[in-house]
């Protein structure tokens, strides 16, 4: 692994990175390193963005504040590429909402995994706040978000009240893999998983990913993808890393996602791997352009 960082590209002009567990733990401030990383990217006009599995919304678009970075981020990749915001271009795309009847099909289809194994869900979009079988990762994310929870359990008319873009789904890596085989088999490709986290799946339409996103975003601001750098640790980030010019994986990330990444940060979320990386391949290095 360290010896392919003998052949890191060598001119940068795009970075995007993943949010929690790469930038930051969920909620978190950034780590002092990484904001000086970035601020000094910035003043070499490097475009910075981010890239999420998360809906954009106003607290999204407003990270860099949120962060005291003191500018916001260039573009940011959300849904885990189903929408690309160029704040730059005032460019947005959006992928199409699930509909109730599909919601209502899915939920039908995996109510007796859902029922049997407890599993949490979720959605994202039109600010649904419905929820099943609450547990503390829900009430977690309900807490730092501020997002209030709408008891469905074993509602599914209740449950689907809207169009959304996406489920989650909290439970044990097995049931999880149940889950995903089961969509897989059924829906041949409809529909996509992927982890966001251990134990955390997400279900959303085929053929989005964060690696098509930042291609999309390059392709707006005819930017060649060699000279773009990214940051992940999971797997709904192992796309953006093998679509980015340089894949770097955080050393506490996902073993797949490390695997497949360019190279790996010397320090974990939580000690600034991200700003660390920068400042010593990066901003160090007098082979890298900007």
């Amino acid at each position: 692994m360290y010896l392919r960082c003998i052949y890191m590209i060598n001119k940068i002009k795009v970075l995007a990175a993943d949010v929690d567990m790469t930038l930051s733990s969920k909620g978190s401030p950034l780590p002092e390193i990484t904001i000086q990383a970035l601020k000094e990217l910035h003043k070499r006009n490097v475009k910075i963005g981010l890239a999420t599995g998360r809906e954009i919304t106003e607290a999204e678009k407003t990270k860099g504040m949120f962060w005291t970075l003191g500018f916001e981020f260039d573009f940011i990749i959300g849904m885990n590429g189903g929408m690309i915001y160029d704040r730059n271009l005032n460019k947005s795309f959006t992928m199409d909402m699930l509909s109730v009847k599909e919601m209502k099909e899915i939920l039908t289809f995996l109510m007796p995994i859902i029922e049997e194994n407890k599993v949490s869900v979720n959605v994202e979009g039109n600010q649904l706040h419905n929820v099943m079988n609450i547990n503390n990762h829900l009430l977690d994310m309900s807490k730092r978000r501020n997002i209030p929870l709408i008891d469905k359990t074993g509602d599914i008319d209740g449950f689907c009240e809207k169009p959304v873009y996406k489920f989650l789904f909290r439970t044990d890596p097995e049931t999880t893999q149940l889950i995903r085989d089961q969509v897989k088999e059924q829906y041949k490709g409809k529909y996509q998983t992927i982890e966001t986290f251990p134990g955390t799946i997400e279900l959303m339409y085929s053929g989005f990913s964060k690696g098509r996103g930042l291609e999309m975003y390059c392709e707006w601001n005819q930017i060649h993808l060699e000279n773009t750098i990214a940051f992940g640790d999971n797997e709904n980030d192992s796309s953006l890393l093998l679509t980015s010019g340089w894949g770097v994986c955080l050393k506490d990330g996902n073993p797949n996602t490390k695997a497949l990444a360019d190279d790996i940060t010397d320090y974990d979320c939580l000690d600034g791997g991200v700003g660390h990386y920068i400042f010593d391949h990066i901003l160090n290095n007098k082979d890298v352009e900007f």
